[in-house]
């Protein structure tokens, strides 16, 4: 990548890898908040593409900003991510298992013939590298089922609450929802119907709309909440 003060990065990517934008624009500029997301399939119209970069002189509109011209410009310091959703009836998986270098090489060799039909020569020589995204072991999930938390908690804070979870309500998503070929994608399912649905009750029932510390826990498949001290 250049220099993060150099530049605004534009990533072309699905939607399935929004996460990988989100922490790009943390690690580079310090927020997720510097994240700019364009969905692509509002644009596939030739004529729609001068909503995102403005109109070109002596055409209606010229003069008036686009979109994503007007983004950067707001906002230089920014990861770009113009998604595209993944075509209808594709299954979209992951590459090979870490550390299986022979499948690794194998995969690379049949992504290169995959595409090379469908981009033309001039565009796939500016191409340096191809990234596979290889499936997430589990304690890579468990690290994204603990970013989802501490969003959570960086919201809950600003009412004064926090959540501690016990060790046995990360290792129910991970039993019940982990899969090598969906990766993290579950685990956001996951967090949203197991803790933050029934916590939103849990709270109002325990907190009364005041401060506090709330801990869960799993028993069986379901995720209990008791308020500490």
């Amino acid at each position: 990548f250049p220099h993060p003060s150099s530049c605004a990065i534009v990533l072309h990517l699905l939607c399935e890898f929004a996460e990988l934008a989100k922490a790009l624009a943390e690690f580079l500029f310090g927020s997720e908040a510097s994240l700019l997301r364009f969905d692509m399939s509002k644009y596939m119209e030739e004529h729609s593409v001068s909503k995102l970069i403005d109109s070109p002189p002596g055409y209606i509109g010229h003069n008036e900003g686009g979109r994503l011209t007007d983004a950067v410009r707001a906002k230089p310091y920014s990861v770009v991510l113009l998604g595209v959703a993944a075509p209808a009836g594709k299954k979209m998986g992951f590459g090979a298992a870490p550390g299986d270098e022979d499948a690794a090489r194998e995969l690379d060799a049949r992504i290169a013939d995959a595409i090379q039909p469908h981009l033309r020569p001039e565009l796939l020589n500016r191409i340096s590298r191809t990234v596979v995204f290889n499936p997430l072991p589990p304690q890579h999930v468990r690290a994204v089922a603990e970013k989802f938390i501490a969003r959570l908690n960086a919201r809950l804070g600003e009412q004064g609450l926090r959540l501690t979870l016990d060790e046995s309500v990360y290792a129910l998503p991970m039993r019940e929802d982990y899969s090598p070929e969906l990766g993290a994608r579950p685990m956001e399912r996951a967090v949203e119907s197991l803790i933050k649905q029934p916590l939103a009750k849990a709270i109002l029932e325990l907190c009364g709309g005041q401060g506090g510390e709330v801990i869960a826990r799993a028993s069986g498949a379901r995720v209990s909440f008791e308020r500490m001290g």
